[in-house]
């Protein structure tokens, strides 16, 4: 029954998409310099969006230590037991991943590819769930 009820659920999705770019590069040298430009600068953003991530992630799990410490310190004087752990004060799920950050990046690029002379297509390719 139970996998039954896992197959149907398999069929009741609809097929997901995702968006592929193709890029055709600039007709002129200037054109290709300044495309040469826009893909560093979308390096660097990406790993601006990491770094940022990283970051918070870094300072979340620093101040659940903090507040950890506070709280068995102040348990332990009261002589109360230790009820909690380190993991129930991490709030680090909060920070956002780099992923939408880096989409902005990548958006960015493409305008930028753009406006350097280059050609950008789109096109809308099912990934998961295909007929």
């Amino acid at each position: 029954m139970l996998g039954l009820l896992a197959l149907l659920t398999l069929l009741a999705c609809g097929p997901i998409y995702d968006t592929q770019y193709s890029y055709a590069p600039p007709p002129t040298a200037e054109g290709r310099v300044c495309a040469m430009q826009c893909q560093q600068t979308e390096a660097y953003c990406a790993r601006s969006c990491d770094l940022e991530a990283e970051t918070c992630r870094a300072e979340q799990r620093a101040e659940a230590a903090e507040a950890y410490e506070r709280y068995v310190r102040d348990r332990s004087r009261a002589g109360k037991s230790i009820d909690r752990s380190l993991s129930d004060f991490d709030q680090s799920y909060m920070c956002s991943s780099s992923g939408s950050c880096r989409s902005q990046c990548s958006a960015s690029y493409r305008g930028c590819f753009s406006a350097c002379g280059g050609a950008v297509s789109a096109e809308r390719v099912c990934v998961a769930f295909c007929n």
